[in-house]
């Protein structure tokens, strides 16, 4: 075998092995233009969001944000163009194809060629069971807040004359 054919071929390999990792991986991937239009999503993408590849493709992100979370998510976004922030770490509820709200975390990446912002690189993870269970949490932390400022008033409350 030609050296210029096997070296052809460990690269095709290589690139076959990344492709089924990034396919098999549970975070989702997803590839942005500077204009928020989506050029590339993974699998879980597709599993997250609900919508096909097809559909994802040339779907502007703003889409799939909640929408009284868009304003929040584009002055986030737009801080890290402006400021040129290689990577961030942001959570947002997004709406999936069929209507439901799925909580997102994910970490946003510039993709820069010689300084020049080329596009971003979301790489996003469902966090909708932890949401609920920090929400969960909260809830029970406010009735034990509640319990502990009324029972010196209950405790004191009587039904019937001593």
């Amino acid at each position: 075998m030609k050296e210029k054919d096997k070296t052809g071929q460990e690269c095709w390999l290589k690139e076959d092995s990344y492709r089924q990792i990034v396919e098999s991986i549970d975070e989702a991937i997803f590839e942005l233009d500077t204009a928020g239009y989506c050029r590339y999503v993974n699998g879980a993408g597709v599993r997250i969001s609900g919508y096909s590849i097809a559909e994802l493709r040339g779907m502007h992100f703003e889409k799939l944000v909640k929408p009284d979370y868009r304003e929040q998510v584009w002055k986030v976004t737009g801080r890290q163009f402006l400021k040129k922030i290689p990577k961030i770490y942001h959570e947002f509820p997004m709406i999936t194809r069929d209507g439901r709200e799925n909580w997102i975390g994910q970490n946003v990446h510039l993709l820069l060629d010689h300084g020049e912002i080329r596009g971003i690189r979301c790489v996003a993870r469902d966090i909708t069971e932890r949401k609920k269970m920090e929400e969960a949490l909260r809830e029970s932390e406010d009735l034990s807040l509640l319990s502990a400022r009324t029972a010196p008033f209950c405790s004191e409350t009587r039904l019937w004359p001593a």
